[in-house]
C-alpha cells in the first residue's frame, strides 16, 4: 500500500513538473506576443507620422496649383484697353493648358 501511494505521488509530482513547464511556455508565447503587437503599434504610429507628412504635402502641392491655375486664369484674360484695340484677327492665340 505504501509503495502505490509513493508511486502515486511522484506520478503526481511529474504531472505537476509538466504542468509548471506548459505554463511557463505559454507565458513566453504570451510575453512573445506582446512584443509583436508593441512592435506593430510602433509601426502604425510610424506609418500615421508618414501619412500626415504626406497628406501635408499633397495639401501644399494642391494649393500652390491652385494659385499657379488662379494666376494663370488672371493673366489670360484681356485688360479692359486691350479689348477695344482687339480684333479677332490680331488677338493673340491662347494655349490650352491641362493641369492634372
Amino acid at each position: 500500500m505504501n509503495s502505490l501511494t509513493v508511486q502515486s505521488c511522484t506520478a503526481l509530482e511529474h504531472q505537476l513538473d509538466l504542468e509548471k513547464l506548459k505554463n511557463e511556455h505559454l507565458r513566453q508565447q504570451v510575453s512573445d506576443q506582446k512584443q509583436l503587437i508593441e512592435n506593430y503599434q510602433q509601426q502604425i504610429s510610424q506609418l500615421n507620422k508618414t501619412l500626415d507628412k504626406a497628406n501635408a504635402s499633397i495639401h501644399d502641392f494642391s494649393q500652390v496649383r491652385l494659385l499657379e491655375f488662379k494666376q494663370f486664369e488672371h493673366n489670360d484674360e484681356p485688360q479692359p484697353e486691350q479689348k477695344s484695340t482687339m480684333t479677332p484677327a490680331n488677338a493673340p492665340k491662347k494655349k490650352k493648358r491641362w493641369f492634372f
